[in-house]
């Protein structure tokens, strides 16, 4: 099921990032850049699979979990 999940997910981002070809301003910390819009669409999924890539990754191989103080 969470694969089925995966693959809708990923299947909008593509029919999201072909749809919005306009650019786009796009603001960090230090300063701004005027990018394709589906440029910044695109990094922002490949940074979100790469952190949940990496969360389900560390839960499963019994990282312990950060404790509360």
């Amino acid at each position: 099921m969470r694969t089925l999940l995966a693959i809708a997910a990923a299947v909008l981002l593509v029919v999201w990032i072909m749809v919005d070809r306009q650019r786009a301003e796009v603001s960090f910390l230090v300063g701004s850049v005027t990018l394709p819009l589906w440029v910044a669409l695109s990094v922002a999924g490949a940074l979100g699979a790469l952190i949940g890539y990496l969360l389900v990754r560390r839960r499963s191989t019994g990282a312990p979990a950060a404790r509360r103080p």
